[in-house]
């Protein structure tokens, strides 16, 4: 009787995938505020790393992401929804400063390509995950 109750969840291999995604994207997204960080705090010499001394849409952009990137991280390790849309809006706003207003910023299209293709997967493996779940294949 006791055998009976007990199911045991078969192993599923896009879901153990995408929570080693989401996991490794927490990574990255800690790496990007501890960057944020250090360019706010001034470790290196010149004008844009340090607070004090950056124009005022680069502070603004170093404030917002390095507040937002370590929250995103957070939620991207528990897996939560609020942590992928954080991440969204904060790649999204770094892309944007690095490419369509690259007169303000620098000109860093890599990032942006950077944060399209983890956009990519991140739609693959929910594609996956409601195809899964829907019609019950892979």
């Amino acid at each position: 009787m006791d055998n009976q109750l007990r199911q045991v969840a078969k192993p599923n291999l896009v879901l153990s995938s995408y929570s080693i995604f989401l996991h490794c994207l927490a990574f990255v997204a800690l790496l990007f505020s501890i960057f944020y960080w250090i360019r706010m705090v001034g470790v290196f010499p010149g004008t844009l790393w340090r607070i004090d001394r950056m124009p005022w849409l680069w502070q603004v952009l170093t404030v917002s992401l390095s507040v937002v990137y370590p929250i995103a991280a957070l939620g991207l390790w528990m897996g939560s929804l609020w942590g992928i849309i954080l991440w969204f809006f904060a790649a999204l706003t770094e892309s944007l400063a690095f490419t369509v207003y690259s007169s303000s910023f620098i000109f860093f299209p890599s990032l942006a390509v950077f944060h399209f293709l983890v956009a990519i997967l991140f739609v693959m493996f929910r594609g996956f995950l409601y195809l899964k779940k829907k019609k019950k294949i892979i």
